[in-house]
């Protein structure tokens, strides 16, 4: 009876996602030192001499510093910020980017969530990483004012986790805007959390910004990495369409016409705000509605995913025109969806790019933010020898690209 039982936990675990826990939290001067030595073995790979030089320049700086020092996270961002400005997201640059957003890896994975960490490297990594995305964030905004893409193209940016902006020649759409990185004091009141004080990457101008720039917003599902409140609501009362995939009590009692609740198959294409939709009601997990969309933006289809589990769902993109852009978790079985997207109507001319996305979370405890690292090597994800990937690009917070030209955008200085 035991081994049967035994049978039936590895059946049901083949059938979970590959989220991985490869990442071992280490104390800062071990994870600096892990950083050092992964740059030193990329620079011994990499056949890019400007590169080089400018990681050996850096490497240098750091070992003239104390090795228990903090200060060496915000020297990583700005590496990062200066080597993908000069790396852009395009192909040609793919071997470059992999090391440079690998590099983005080791500061993203410092272990603020441990007790026995002190609190001055707390205070550094949350500092630092605010200043980072907020910075990001004002460029992105600049980008997506000013940026007009031509008839049959569309730019697109990975603003943070698994959310997106496309913007095409006529409509700009958003999909899963988090609220993060976003850093909370708490108190206990009469055995209550309460919180004290709030850190967020977001301020209130820019949100408005984003509302206004904006036709509409569309949520996979209300978990914190998914969605902003405070951006929903700014869109519902700038008039603007905002679409969930079940009932929230965000808009209070009545619900205003421009929120549409997708809790049901949308098996024919809806117009939503200019935005041809197709949604198809997943999970993750018993308790969690997560839509799966297969969205037309101005005539270039994307397939967005979400944190879905319910692969049948997934499935339907099979039988819908295929998506030009596919956009999933690495961690979530993304080869699945990529499958799907290939046996898709018409995928042979699609032009199929992939954007793995759910890198870095920071909401989540250091060993479950889901690295570069692994996207690049785990068999499940993206470094599969046997498995046929068609183009994909990685992009860090706020970067984006032209499709179909495959050239990145520049970023404002």
């Amino acid at each position: 009876m035991k081994s049967v039982f035994a049978i039936l936990i590895l059946a049901c675990l083949c059938f979970l996602p590959a989220s991985a826990f490869d990442w071992k939290p280490k104390p800062n001067q071990e994870l600096r030192a892990d950083m050092i030595h992964y740059i030193e073995s990329a620079e011994k790979e990499s056949k890019d001499a400007k590169l080089n030089a400018e990681l050996n320049a850096f490497v240098r700086r750091l070992e003239k510093e104390q090795a228990d020092s903090y200060t060496w996270m915000k020297e990583t961002h700005e590496l990062v910020r200066t080597l993908s400005r000069q790396y852009p997201a395009e192909p040609r640059f793919a071997k470059q980017r992999e090391i440079i957003l690998r590099i983005f890896d080791y500061p993203l994975h410092f272990d603020d969530r441990n007790p026995q960490t002190p609190a001055e490297g707390v205070e550094e990594f949350q500092s630092v990483t605010i200043r980072y995305f907020t910075q990001a964030c004002a460029a992105l905004l600049r980008q997506v004012k000013e940026t007009t893409p031509k008839p049959g193209s569309v730019a697109i940016w990975n603003v943070y986790n698994m959310g997106y902006i496309i913007k095409g020649p006529k409509h700009t759409m958003a999909i899963d805007i988090a609220n993060r990185p976003a850093y909370y004091k708490t108190e206990t009141v009469d055995g209550r959390k309460v919180v004290k004080s709030v850190r967020e990457a977001w301020p209130e101008a820019d949100l408005a910004q984003l509302a206004e720039l904006l036709d509409v917003i569309f949520v996979t599902h209300m978990h914190g990495d998914h969605h902003h409140a405070r951006l929903l609501q700014k869109m519902a009362e700038a008039g603007k369409a905002v679409v969930l995939p079940t009932k929230t009590r965000l808009f209070g009692a009545e619900l205003p016409k421009n929120v549409f609740i997708l809790d049901q198959a949308v098996a024919e294409p809806r117009d939503i705000a200019g935005i041809k939709v197709l949604s198809f009601p997943g999970n993750q997990g018993k308790n969690t509605p997560c839509n799966v969309y297969l969205l037309d933006v101005d005539g270039i289809r994307l397939v967005h995913t979400g944190d879905n589990y319910d692969r049948a769902e997934e499935a339907r993109i099979k039988n819908y025109e295929a998506p030009n852009l596919i956009i999933g978790a690495t961690w979530n079985s993304i080869q699945h969806l990529i499958r799907c997207a290939a046996e898709a109507k018409g995928a042979s001319k699609a032009n199929q790019v992939v954007l793995p996305s759910h890198n870095n979370e920071l909401g989540h405890r250091p060993q479950q933010r889901e690295s570069y690292w692994e996207l690049y090597t785990h068999s499940a994800r993206m470094g599969n020898p046997d498995f046929t990937y068609p183009s994909y690009l990685d992009l860090g917070w706020c970067e984006g690209f032209f499709y179909p030209e495959m050239k990145g955008i520049p970023v404002p200085k």
